[in-house]
């Protein structure tokens, strides 16, 4: 059996810089043959994810790891894909599936003051997970642009290796989004998403959203659909290269769909809406919050002992 050094997770460290921080302090130079090491330390039983045996390598829970080191709260903040699982829960593993612990060909985010603050206070530096919010050009601490690393399995190596070698996030554009108090309050709304142990049911988010938009002119009229009106409102308020950056190049969503019948599975989409609709983030949060229900757990007949147990809500035939 391989005996590995399981470092501690740091403060908001990104997950898939954890994985990287570990191989780096193990020796491995692949992730491939770390990933065997790392089963073969734990010695899991069969069907354990990577997600819990990085939550393993932490000495954590799998819901405490991805409340404090992944961005699963934040893209399911406001869903209708099971919204009655708790983030990170092992009750439905199919929703870690669509992110993996370690990506290809991703661009990794680093503040370079940061860097140099993290090798002073921790003596090592790591990937901060508020760096990869889409959206997040510049660390409000430093007000400085980010850097980023574009090339394969960039979490491998150690931002400060980096120091100097990678590009720079366009301070024209990052000037520009400083100064938009709507991107701001995007940001706030993100930030916000992470304070929170379960999502929140889509369908019970868009009646708000739909009565808030036609309180602010945004509702559905003879001449314009609510698509058209709420787009162009979101296109002439944000900087249109920053909305280039949230959707990484894609085309946008239709955003009056979300107040009408057809909840996005997109989080930005969402705060983006939020953010038009309401002066202010925690305005915005509060009413989230009040929207939000209770848990409902459905209760089932164990045939063995006679007893109610919990169960989870079985996957629909289409999505198997």
């Amino acid at each position: 059996m391989d005996m590995l050094l399981q470092p501690a997770p740091l403060p908001e460290e990104m997950d898939q810089g954890y994985l990287g921080r570990i191989m780096r302090i193990n020796g491995y130079r692949t992730v491939r043959t770390l990933w065997k090491a790392i089963t073969a330390h734990l010695s899991p039983v069969r069907g354990v994810t990577r997600h819990e045996l990085l939550s393993q390598m932490a000495g954590q829970t799998s819901e405490e790891f991805a409340q404090n080191h992944t961005l699963i709260p934040l893209k399911r903040a406001i869903t209708h894909h099971f919204p009655n699982i708790r983030h990170g829960s092992p009750e439905r593993k199919t929703l870690w599936y669509w992110r993996r612990p370690h990506q290809h060909d991703v661009r990794a985010f680093y503040c370079e003051e940061c860097v140099k603050e993290d090798v002073s206070f921790h003596g090592v530096s790591y990937w901060r997970r508020d760096h990869q919010i889409r959206g997040q050009l510049w660390y409000s601490k430093h007000a400085v642009p980010l850097h980023y690393a574009a090339c394969k399995d960039p979490f491998c190596s150690s931002p400060v290796e980096l120091l100097g070698r990678c590009h720079a996030v366009s301070e024209a554009l990052v000037l520009e989004a400083q100064s938009n108090p709507f991107v701001q309050r995007f940001l706030d709304l993100s930030c916000g998403m992470f304070e929170r142990f379960e999502p929140m049911d889509a369908y019970d988010v868009v009646p708000h959203l739909r009565t808030r938009g036609d309180e602010n002119g945004f509702a559905r009229t003879f001449q314009f659909g609510s698509d058209y009106l709420m787009n162009r409102r979101i296109r002439a308020v944000f900087p249109e290269l920053w909305l280039s950056a949230v959707f990484q190049g894609k085309a946008m969503p239709k955003f009056g769909s979300i107040m009408q019948s057809s909840p996005s599975t997109d989080i930005s989409s969402f705060l983006l809406v939020l953010a038009v609709l309401f002066e202010d983030a925690d305005e915005a949060i509060n009413m989230l919050a009040a929207t939000a229900k209770p848990m409902k757990r459905r209760l089932i007949r164990n045939p063995v002992n006679v007893a109610w147990m919990p169960r989870a809500p079985m996957l629909p035939k289409q999505e198997l």
